[in-house]
């Protein structure tokens, strides 16, 4: 486990005394809500939930690719993960392709299977 050290008001340290033994977890819930709630997320979701909405076929389905924009954010997210300048938003992000790409990968599978 990381240690980390930040400057708060004195006010907001005094509202999370009673949460300290679970600052971790809150920390790891908001910021997986602040991910979910992503443009980004929407939009790659999106765009499959579309295609899969025009009935492709299973040759349509193993040739899909995300739009060259979605292509795009993801080049310059990887690109910023390889210079570790990613901030926490970023880095939800690229998580949510991520599992996006995952999700894919096993549908392409079975139809291959």
């Amino acid at each position: 486990m990381v240690k980390l050290t930040i400057e708060i008001p004195e006010e907001l340290a005094e509202n999370l005394k009673p949460w300290s033994n679970k600052l971790p977890e809150l920390l790891t819930e908001i910021i997986a809500k602040k991910a979910s709630s992503s443009p980004k997320y929407n939009q790659v979701y999106e765009e499959f939930i579309y295609f899969l909405g025009q009935k492709p076929s299973y040759e349509e389905i193993i040739n899909f690719k995300i739009s060259p924009e979605s292509q795009a954010r993801i080049a310059l997210l990887l690109e910023k993960n390889r210079e570790n300048s990613l901030n926490l938003e970023e880095q939800a992000e690229l998580a949510i392709y991520e599992q996006f790409e995952n999700m894919v990968i096993l549908l392409k599978a079975k139809i291959i299977k």
